[in-house]
């Protein structure tokens, strides 16, 4: 049963505890204020292009900028892997990620011969994500502030 709720239904509960920490402002910094700033997505291009493609490198700012997004990120997904390895669950989900993955990467070689290319929208691999943040882990939560906040902006360009 509660592998279950885990895997599909959230672990019944999706936000974190906050009854031993001052909630108000809990939920403005964890779950309001990632919300707002991947809302805005679009203006990370001020700072540097965001698109991970050849382009990125051809100067200097779009290494700088991808380096500064993994070292932002990093802690944030290691702690929503943490929440599925105490689950005992993160064997599963690596194999369907990498079931996710290999189907990509054929039907990418299917239609490459016709002339399509893959190419992945941020507000899909939000949504993605935002499935896979599971627990009530404050990294969890943070993670699903972020993802859904590029979900509802690619939506909205769309």
């Amino acid at each position: 049963g509660e592998v279950l709720l885990w895997q599909v239904g959230h672990a019944k509960r999706t936000f974190p505890d906050t009854s031993t920490s001052s909630s108000f402002l809990h939920v403005i910094l964890i779950e309001l204020l990632p919300l707002i700033a991947t809302l805005h997505w679009h203006f990370l291009s001020i700072f540097a292009s965001y698109s991970i493609n050849g382009a990125l490198f051809q100067s200097w700012e779009g290494p700088i900028a991808f380096l500064v997004g993994i070292v932002v990120l990093l802690p944030m997904a290691l702690g929503v892997l943490r929440d599925w390895y105490r689950a005992k669950l993160l064997t599963w989900l690596f194999r369907q990620v990498l079931s996710f993955a290999m189907l990509i990467v054929v039907l990418t070689l299917i239609f490459s011969t016709s002339g399509w290319g893959l190419h992945l929208h941020h507000y899909f691999i939000g949504l993605f994500c935002y499935i896979a943040s599971r627990g009530r882990s404050t990294c969890s939560a943070l993670a699903r502030a972020l993802c859904l906040g590029a979900l509802i902006n690619g939506l909205a360009f769309w």
